[in-house]
C-alpha cells in the first residue's frame, strides 16, 4: 500500500458539508481552527478556481475562443447502465452521493463538467466542499495524495501559490468540518497499467478518509474505480448522456451569439436539421462534436457540413491547417531559413506541405510510445520523422525551433503554463493516429485491414477510438478484416467493434450485420458466459436489433434452472426494452423463494429508475399476495426504495387484511421501523385481534413508545370493547395501570365486568396487587372458583390467578384440582407440571405422597416423572416404595423401571433383569426390558 505522509493524523471531528460562518469564513477575513496564513492561501486558491471555467480546449482557434462558462450547457445523467433511467442534473450529482464516477463517450464533455463544478463551488460563498482539479495520472506518478493535489494543481489552474504552500494547504482538511472534493479526470488515459492499478486504489483507499470526496471521469472502459458491489452502491457510477435537440440548439446558439451572428437561435435550429440529413446524426448530440460543427460553420456558413465523423475530423483538422495563412508561417519559415541557403528553405516549404503528416506521425508515437509530455520531447520526436531530418548547413537548434513553431501553429497542441503539452482533444490525437496508420499500410488491401484491425482479447480494445477513424478510412477492404472478427474464438471480445462502427455511421456490409447480429444472439443464449460479454452483448444487440434483443432475453428468462444471477440480468435487461415486455418475469423473479433480499432490493431500485409508476404498483401488488419470506422480502424492498408510498400502501394493506393472516405480523414490524405513526393502526388492530399473548406484548411495548396522552384513548376503547376476548382487555387494563398511571380503574371494570371467568379471575389479581385489595380480591377469586363446574379445567387457571395475591391459598385449590379424580389423567398431568414450577419442595412432596397413594399406578409413575424435575430423589424413593407394591402387572413395572432409569439406573435395572427372567411378562415386555440392559 503506498504510503501518504502526513495523511494518518487527520482532525478526528465529524466531517460533513460546511455551513455558516465557518464557509464563509474562506472569502472572509478569519479562518476559524486554521492558520490565518493557510487561510490566506486558501482564498488566492480559491480565487484562481474561480477561473477554471474560463479556459476553453479551442482557445487557438477564432480568436481565444469563448469561455467555457459562457456556451457550457448543464448536463444530464443516469446511473450508469440504465440509459433510460430518471435522469438527474450532473452538475448537482454531488447532493445525493458523497462520492462517485462520471463516465461518458470521448467528446461527451466530462472534463468541462469537472472544471464547471470546480469553478462553482469556488465563487460559491458557503461551498459544501473545496475542490481540487487533478488528473488520474497525477495520482498514478505522485508519491503520495497530497503529492498529486499539488501537482494537479499547478497544471490546472494558474495559481499564484508555490508548491510548498500548496503542500502546507493540503495537509489538513480545508477547514474545521469540511473536505476537499477531489475532481479526478482521465481514469482512461493512464497509460501504463501499474500506473493505472496505483490510481485506483489510492482513489478507493482515500475516499474512505473523512477529509476527501471523490468525483472520478473516466471513458467506459470497463474498469472502474469499483470493485465490489456495496462500493458500486456507494459510490455509483453515472453516465453522461448526450444532448438532446434542444441542448444542442442552446449549445449551438451560445456559439453564434459569443460571434455577434444575427437570429442565432434561428440558424442554430437550421443547422441542426442540417446536421440530421448527414450519417453523422445521434454523433454530434455531444459538445466535442457540436463545437467541431459550429466552427465549420462559422469559418464557412455555405459548406455543406461533413457526411460522418471521420470527414467531420478531417475538415476540422484542416480548418485548424487553415489557419496558417493568419500567423502567414510560410513566410516566416521561408525568413528563418533563407540565411542557411536553398536546400533548407525547400526543407522548409517541404515541411509547410507535409505538415498533415508529420501530425499524424507525432499522434501515432503518442499512442503507441506514450505522451510526450514536453515540447523538448515533442521535438525530438518529430526529428526522427523521416521527412523532417536535420537540412544542411542549419543548425540543431534552430532546426528544433523551427519544427516547435510549425508544430504549435497547427493548433492541434497547446503548451499550458507549466509547459506540459496537451492535444486539442484526444480524439484528435486518435484520429490522427489512425490516419498515420492507414497511410502507412494502405497499400496492403483487404490482408493489411485484416492485419490492423486483428482480434483483440479484452473490450473495449486499448486503442478503439483509433481503430475505429482506421476502419472509416478503409472503405471496401474492411469487409474482411470484420469477418475474421467474428469468427467463434474471437467474437466474444471484438464484436462490439461492429457495433461501434455502425454507431459511429461508417458503412457496414448489410451480411455482415446479419452475422453479428446472429453472434449476439448466441451470446446471450450461453448460460455460461461471463457477466461483462454477456452484458456487453445486451448493449451491442439493443444497438443493432432491439426487437431480436427483445425476443432472446424473453426466452432466456423462461430458460428452466436458469442460474440467478443470469436470470437477474436479464430480467435487469428486460427493463429497458418497455414495461410490457418485463412485467410478467419481473414478477416471478421477485416472488421467487430462491432469490435473496439483496437481489430483490436491487431489482426495485431498477423499477424506480427505468419504470417508477409501473414498478411501485407492481411491488405493491406483489406485497399483497405474496405470503411468508419472499412477501417479508417484497415488503422490505418496497419500503427501501419507495419509503413515504410504500409506507402507505402496506399500512393501507394491513388496515385491509386480516391480522392473523400468514406474515402479517412480520410486514407490521418492518412497517414499524420505516414509518412507526402509520404502524399504529396496525399495532392497535393486532392487539385487538392477535390470539398470541406474545404479539400482543409487543403490541403494547410498540405502543408504549408513543406518548401517554396520544395512546390512552386507544387502549380505554379496547379495554371496553365487549366484543373482544376478556384475555385482550385485561392485557391492555394491566397496560394502563402500569404505562399510563390510571390508578386500576380499568381493572377494577373488568373484575366486576361480564366477561368469561378465567380473564375475570386474573382482572381481579391484577387488581389487587395494584391497589392493595388482596382480601377483597382473593374473595372475588374464590366466588369465580366456587362457581365453575367441577369438571372444568378452568378451575385450575382460576385457582393459579391467586398466586398473584395468596401462593397459600393458590396451593391449596390447586392441590385439590391435581388429586381430585374429576379430570381426566393428561389434564391433571399438565396441571402438575405447571404447579411444579412454582411450588415450594415440601409442597411438591405433600404432592407427590397424594398422588402415589391415590393415582392409579400408570398414572402416579407419570406424575413422579414430572416430580422428579425438581426433586430427583424424592421421586426415586417414591418410585422405589411404588415398585414394591404387590401385584403390579409386568406393563406397569416396565413403565416405572423406564422412568426410575433416569433417577436411579442401578435400581431400575434390577427390576428390568427380573422382567427379563418373568415367565408371566409378555414376550414383548421380556423383549424390551433385555434391549434396554443392552
Amino acid at each position: 500500500m503506498d504510503s501518504d505522509p502526513g495523511e494518518g493524523a487527520v482532525n478526528n471531528s465529524v466531517i460533513g458539508s460546511m455551513h455558516g460562518v465557518q464557509a464563509r469564513d474562506i472569502h472572509g477575513d478569519v479562518h476559524i481552527g486554521a492558520p490565518k496564513r493557510t487561510a490566506e492561501w486558501l482564498r488566492e486558491y480559491l480565487s484562481s478556481l474561480a477561473q477554471a471555467d474560463e479556459r476553453h480546449e479551442y482557445s487557438t482557434i477564432l480568436d481565444d475562443g469563448p469561455p467555457l462558462a459562457d456556451v457550457y450547457v448543464e448536463r444530464t445523467a443516469v446511473l450508469h447502465g440504465t440509459a433510460d433511467g430518471a435522469p438527474m442534473a450532473a452538475e448537482k450529482l454531488l447532493d445525493e452521493h458523497d462520492s462517485l464516477q462520471v463516465t461518458g463517450e470521448p467528446g461527451v464533455g466530462k472534463s468541462s463538467l469537472l472544471r464547471r463544478i470546480a469553478a462553482l463551488a469556488a465563487r460559491d460563498p458557503d461551498p459544501g466542499f473545496v475542490p481540487v482539479l487533478i488528473t488520474a495520472n497525477d495520482l498514478a506518478t505522485a508519491n503520495s495524495v497530497q503529492e498529486a493535489l499539488v501537482a494537479g494543481t499547478v497544471h490546472k489552474t494558474d495559481q499564484v501559490l508555490d508548491s510548498g504552500q500548496l503542500t502546507e494547504m493540503f495537509r489538513e482538511p480545508p477547514l474545521p468540518g469540511g473536505r476537499w472534493l477531489v475532481l479526478v479526470d482521465g481514469l482512461d488515459e493512464v497509460v501504463d497499467r501499474r500506473g493505472w492499478e496505483k490510481a485506483r486504489r489510492r482513489i478507493r483507499e482515500s475516499r474512505k478518509r473523512p477529509q476527501y470526496r471523490f468525483v472520478v471521469a473516466s471513458r467506459p472502459t470497463g474498469g472502474g474505480v469499483n470493485e465490489t458491489a456495496d462500493e458500486r452502491e456507494r459510490y455509483p457510477t453515472y453516465t453522461i448522456l448526450r444532448f438532446t435537440d434542444s441542448k444542442w440548439i442552446e449549445f449551438a446558439t451560445r456559439w453564434f451569439t459569443k460571434y455577434g451572428l444575427p437570429d442565432a437561435g434561428a440558424r442554430a435550429a437550421e443547422l441542426l436539421a442540417e446536421v440530421d440529413r448527414t450519417k453523422l446524426g445521434d454523433l454530434t448530440r455531444i459538445p466535442l462534436t457540436a463545437s467541431m460543427i459550429c466552427l465549420l460553420h462559422l469559418n464557412n456558413p455555405e459548406r455543406r457540413l461533413p457526411d460522418n465523423q471521420s470527414e467531420l475530423y478531417e475538415r476540422f483538422v484542416a480548418l485548424l491547417r487553415s489557419k496558417f495563412p493568419e500567423v502567414d508561417i510560410r513566410a516566416q519559415l521561408h525568413e528563418a531559413l533563407s540565411p542557411h541557403g536553398n536546400e533548407a528553405v525547400a526543407a522548409g516549404e517541404h515541411l509547410f506541405a507535409h505538415v498533415a503528416e508529420l501530425m499524424e506521425y507525432l499522434a501515432h508515437e503518442d499512442q503507441t510510445k506514450g505522451h510526450a509530455g514536453t515540447s523538448e520531447e515533442l521535438v525530438t520526436r518529430a526529428m526522427r520523422w523521416p521527412d523532417a531530418g536535420l537540412p544542411p548547413r542549419v543548425a540543431d537548434p534552430d532546426w528544433r525551433y523551427v519544427l516547435e513553431k510549425v508544430i504549435q501553429a497547427t493548433g492541434l497542441i497547446t503548451v499550458e503554463p507549466t509547459g506540459k503539452l496537451v492535444y486539442l482533444h484526444p480524439t484528435i490525437a486518435e484520429y490522427l493516429a489512425a490516419r498515420h496508420m492507414f497511410r502507412s499500410r494502405r497499400g496492403g488491401g483487404p490482408l493489411a485491414a485484416c492485419f490492423a484491425l486483428r482480434a483483440q482479447t479484452q473490450w473495449p480494445w486499448p486503442d478503439l477510438n483509433v481503430k475505429v477513424f482506421l476502419a472509416a478510412n478503409w472503405g471496401r477492404d474492411l469487409n474482411l478484416a470484420l469477418s475474421w472478427l467474428l469468427t467463434p474464438w474471437n467474437r466474444q471480445h471484438n464484436a462490439g467493434f461492429v457495433v461501434e462502427l455502425v454507431r459511429h455511421g461508417v458503412p457496414v456490409d448489410d451480411k455482415l450485420l446479419a452475422k453479428t447480429v446472429t453472434v449476439l444472439c448466441s451470446m446471450i443464449t450461453d448460460v455460461r458466459l461471463k457477466s461483462e460479454p454477456w452484458r456487453n452483448a445486451v448493449e451491442w444487440l439493443r444497438q443493432l436489433d432491439p426487437g431480436e434483443l427483445r425476443t432472446r432475453v424473453s426466452s432466456l428468462v423462461a430458460t428452466p434452472n436458469l442460474p440467478t444471477d443470469r436470470w437477474f440480468e436479464a430480467v435487469g435487461s428486460l427493463l429497458t426494452l418497455g414495461w410490457d415486455t418485463a412485467e410478467e418475469q419481473i414478477a416471478r423473479f421477485l416472488t421467487n423463494s430462491q432469490v435473496d433480499q439483496h437481489a430483490i432490493s436491487t431489482l426495485a431500485r431498477q423499477l424506480d429508475r427505468k419504470h417508477a409508476k409501473e414498478g411501485f404498483d407492481l411491488l405493491a401488488r406483489l406485497v399483497r399476495t405474496t405470503t411468508g419470506e419472499p412477501g417479508n422480502k417484497l415488503a422490505k424492498a418496497m419500503l427501501e426504495v419507495f419509503p413515504e408510498r410504500g409506507a402507505r400502501a402496506l399500512a393501507e394493506e394491513l388496515r385491509t387484511t386480516a391480522p392473523d393472516s400468514a406474515g402479517w405480523e412480520d410486514k407490521l414490524v418492518l412497517l414499524d421501523l420505516h414509518a412507526p405513526q402509520l404502524a399504529l393502526d396496525g399495532w392497535l388492530a393486532l392487539l385487538r385481534a392477535s390470539t398470541s399473548a406474545q404479539m400482543r406484548q409487543e403490541a403494547l411495548e410498540r405502543l408504549a413508545e408513543q406518548p401517554p396522552d396520544h395512546v390512552a384513548e386507544m387502549i380505554r376503547e379496547v379495554a371496553e370493547d365487549e366484543g373482544l376476548a376478556g384475555d385482550v382487555r385485561v392485557d391492555v387494563a394491566v397496560f394502563a395501570a402500569d404505562r399510563l398511571g390510571d390508578s386500576g380503574a380499568l381493572l377494577a371494570g373488568l373484575a366486576i365486568g361480564d366477561i368469561k371467568p378465567v380473564p375475570k379471575a386474573r382482572a381481579c389479581a391484577e387488581w389487587g396487587a395494584r391497589t392493595g385489595e388482596t382480601a377483597e380480591a382473593v374473595r372475588r377469586i374464590r366466588e369465580i372458583y366456587d362457581g365453575l363446574a367441577k369438571r372444568s379445567e378452568s378451575r385450575f387457571v382460576v385457582a393459579t390467578a391467586l398466586r398473584v395475591l395468596s401462593p397459600s391459598d393458590a396451593f391449596t385449590l390447586l392441590r385439590e384440582e391435581i388429586i381430585d379424580g374429576s379430570h381426566k389423567p393428561d389434564v391433571r398431568l399438565r396441571e402438575l407440571s405447571s404447579l411444579s414450577a412454582w411450588a415450594t419442595a415440601s409442597q411438591l412432596v405433600e404432592v407427590a405422597n397424594m398422588v402415589i397413594n391415590t393415582w392409579p399406578p400408570a398414572d402416579a409413575i407419570k406424575a413422579l416423572a414430572v416430580f422428579g424435575r425438581k426433586n430427583r430423589a424424592g421421586a426415586a424413593q417414591r418410585l422405589r416404595t411404588l415398585a414394591g407394591r404387590r401385584n403390579l402387572n409386568p406393563d406397569i413395572q416396565l413403565a416405572l423401571a423406564k422412568t426410575w432409569r433416569e433417577l436411579d439406573r442401578s435400581a431400575a435395572d434390577e427390576l428390568l433383569r427380573k422382567l427379563a427372567d418373568n415367565p408371566r411378562a409378555s414376550s414383548s415386555v421380556r423383549w424390551q426390558a433385555r434391549a434396554l440392559l443392552d
